[in-house]
């Protein structure tokens, strides 16, 4: 692989995970009017696995 297919690649996984762990820190603080939500930890498992 290139460097630039491997950054791209990066990006595409990298993103989501990112996006998943925002969540987690919004879910279980109830920030931002949200209603605490103890499960939410369960969406950034599967997309950090290799």
């Amino acid at each position: 692989m290139t460097g630039k297919s491997c950054r791209v690649l990066l990006i595409v996984f990298a993103a989501p995970y990112l996006i998943a762990l925002g969540i987690l820190m919004i879910d279980p603080f109830g920030l931002f009017g949200r209603e605490c939500d103890p499960l939410a930890g369960v969406f950034p498992v599967p997309l950090g696995l290799p």
